[in-house]
Protein backbone atom coordinates (compact mmCIF):
# COMPACT_ATOMS: atom_id res chain seq x y z
CA UNK A 1 0.00 0.00 0.00
CA UNK A 2 0.95 3.32 -0.26
CA UNK A 3 2.74 5.99 1.78
CA UNK A 4 -0.24 8.13 2.94
CA UNK A 5 0.33 11.97 3.76
CA UNK A 6 -3.13 12.50 4.67
CA UNK A 7 -3.85 12.31 8.59
CA UNK A 8 -7.32 11.35 8.19
CA UNK A 9 -6.92 7.86 6.07
CA UNK A 10 -7.90 6.06 8.97
CA UNK A 11 -11.50 7.80 8.60
CA UNK A 12 -12.38 5.89 5.31
CA UNK A 13 -12.13 2.84 7.16
CA UNK A 14 -14.77 4.17 9.27
CA UNK A 15 -17.57 5.09 6.85
CA UNK A 16 -19.75 3.37 4.36
CA UNK A 17 -20.58 2.27 0.90
CA UNK A 18 -24.19 1.61 -1.20
CA UNK A 19 -24.36 -1.18 -3.17
CA UNK A 20 -27.38 -2.11 -4.74
CA UNK A 21 -29.63 -5.44 -4.32
CA UNK A 22 -29.21 -5.53 -8.14
CA UNK A 23 -25.26 -6.21 -8.01
CA UNK A 24 -26.55 -10.02 -7.15
CA UNK A 25 -27.78 -9.87 -11.18
CA UNK A 26 -24.60 -9.31 -12.61
CA UNK A 27 -22.70 -12.68 -13.64
CA UNK A 28 -19.36 -11.25 -13.24
CA UNK A 29 -19.50 -9.97 -9.97
CA UNK A 30 -21.04 -12.49 -8.66
CA UNK A 31 -19.83 -15.71 -10.96
CA UNK A 32 -18.22 -16.66 -7.67
CA UNK A 33 -17.58 -16.09 -4.41
CA UNK A 34 -13.66 -14.89 -4.80
CA UNK A 35 -15.30 -12.32 -8.00
CA UNK A 36 -17.10 -11.05 -5.11
CA UNK A 37 -14.65 -10.77 -2.36
CA UNK A 38 -12.18 -8.83 -5.01
CA UNK A 39 -15.09 -6.66 -6.35
CA UNK A 40 -15.81 -5.79 -2.76
CA UNK A 41 -12.28 -5.27 -1.64
CA UNK A 42 -11.85 -2.38 -4.36
CA UNK A 43 -14.81 -0.66 -3.92
CA UNK A 44 -13.84 -0.76 0.16
CA UNK A 45 -10.82 0.48 -0.41
CA UNK A 46 -11.33 2.94 -3.44
CA UNK A 47 -11.48 6.44 -1.94
CA UNK A 48 -14.54 8.27 -1.14
CA UNK A 49 -13.10 11.80 -2.05
CA UNK A 50 -9.41 13.27 -2.88
CA UNK A 51 -6.01 12.42 -0.90
CA UNK A 52 -2.62 13.16 -1.62
CA UNK A 53 -0.30 9.80 -1.44
CA UNK A 54 3.31 8.64 -2.02
CA UNK A 55 3.44 5.88 -4.66
CA UNK A 56 6.96 5.21 -5.88
CA UNK A 57 8.03 8.03 -4.49
CA UNK A 58 6.06 10.35 -5.88
CA UNK A 59 3.56 12.54 -5.10
CA UNK A 60 0.31 12.01 -6.48
CA UNK A 61 -3.23 13.12 -6.15
CA UNK A 62 -6.07 10.23 -5.80
CA UNK A 63 -9.30 11.16 -7.09
CA UNK A 64 -12.85 10.10 -5.64
CA UNK A 65 -13.42 5.98 -6.84
CA UNK A 66 -9.62 5.26 -7.70
CA UNK A 67 -7.11 3.33 -5.71
CA UNK A 68 -3.74 2.10 -5.65
CA UNK A 69 -3.42 -1.59 -5.41
CA UNK A 70 -0.40 -4.16 -6.68
CA UNK A 71 -0.02 -8.02 -6.81
CA UNK A 72 3.17 -7.95 -4.42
Amino acid sequence: MANVTDRRWGVMNNGYISIHRKMLDNPVVCKDNDYFRVWLYLLLNATYKELCVIFDGKKIMLQPGQLITGRK
